[in-house]
């Protein structure tokens, strides 16, 4: 059985990646940052707004000739909710008036959550819009306001799925977070890491230490992230962390299934890749004939390929 998405949603419009689900010529993928989020924006018929007869003369007439009575910043931001679902590109352009007014500190809690939420459902439906703003959310990502930060490296992720470079401005700022006290924040870390990791393993080794710590946190969407970008940095350069691939066998037994399930993913792409400096070979072996391609939504034939290339190494066990 494919194993469960850690972050699946009712939402028609969000589309996950599961474990089997291979890009180019892997057989494992990079699963995007809603397969270890459980965060999940509203549902668009909380935010809808009630009064579109009242406002729909108000902010956003483009064709009418006298000046538009000033909205609220609450008013503001749900006429933009409601603009995703009609016209993403529209909603979009007002990326950021949307991340002025989360600077300014100037909302109150629940209009903060519907900008975020905003920002979250143009990524869903149109990742593209946030290109434009990546230096906007690198500015964000840094913010000591843990739930603006988190907006920021949340983005950055999920625009890495059709422009990684431009994701890459999150690097710095998910490697601040990778200890933070905050769950939120060490998954949206490390999912971007897991996103983009791999086009800088240089720099990205400077959080060996804490990926690796990551892999026994309390919380286990915070050891699943930990597996998925393990298993992608493994996959990409081992050798710049020792850490990270000693801990990778603490996920191998993890009770968490979902947790267990991508550790074991995360060894399969790591054996298939660099099969010569997967440590103590011979459990590594056990721990993949305990496994099989379906349990793992793999292509048949992917643990078997990494049972093969650790064997021909010529260890001895």
């Amino acid at each position: 059985m494919v194993a469960p998405n850690p972050g699946s949603s009712n939402h028609d419009e969000r589309s996950h990646i599961r474990p089997g689900h291979a890009t180019d010529q892997s057989s494992v993928c990079v699963p995007s940052i809603d397969a270890v989020t459980d965060l999940q924006p509203a549902d668009p018929s909380v935010y809808r707004s009630t009064q579109t007869d009242v406002r729909a003369d108000r902010g956003f007439d483009d064709e009418s000739t006298e000046d538009p009575e000033p909205l609220s910043s609450a008013e503001y931001v749900a006429r933009v909710y409601d603009l995703v679902f009609t016209d993403v590109a529209a909603a979009g352009d007002r990326i950021g008036d949307l991340l002025v007014l989360l600077e300014s500190g100037s909302l109150d809690r629940s209009v903060h959550r519907r900008a975020s939420d905003t920002i979250e459902w143009i990524g869903i439906r149109c990742p593209r819009e946030l290109v434009v703003w990546s230096e906007g959310f690198r500015t964000v990502a840094r913010s000591d306001d843990p739930e603006l930060a988190f907006v920021g490296l949340r983005s950055l992720a999920q625009m890495a799925t059709v422009n990684e470079q431009a994701a890459t401005k999150g690097i710095d700022p998910a490697l601040s977070r990778l200890d933070s006290p905050s769950s939120n924040l060490r998954v949206s870390a490390l999912s971007l890491l897991a996103e983009v990791g791999s086009r800088d393993t240089e720099r990205v080794s400077q959080g060996d230490r804490s990926i690796a710590r990551s892999a026994t946190a309390s919380e286990p969407r915070v050891r699943t992230a930990a597996a998925i970008a393990a298993g992608n940095l493994l996959g990409e350069d081992p050798q710049r962390f020792p850490r990270t691939s000693m801990r990778l066998f603490d996920l191998l037994e993890d009770s968490h299934e979902v947790v267990n399930t991508y550790g074991h993913i995360a060894l399969v792409h790591f054996a298939v890749e660099h099969p010569d400096v997967v440590p103590e070979k011979a459990a590594a072996i056990d721990y993949l004939e305990s496994v099989s391609d379906d349990e793992l939504g793999l292509q048949p034939g992917s643990v078997a390929e990494a049972v093969a290339a650790v064997a021909k190494t010529g260890f001895c066990r």
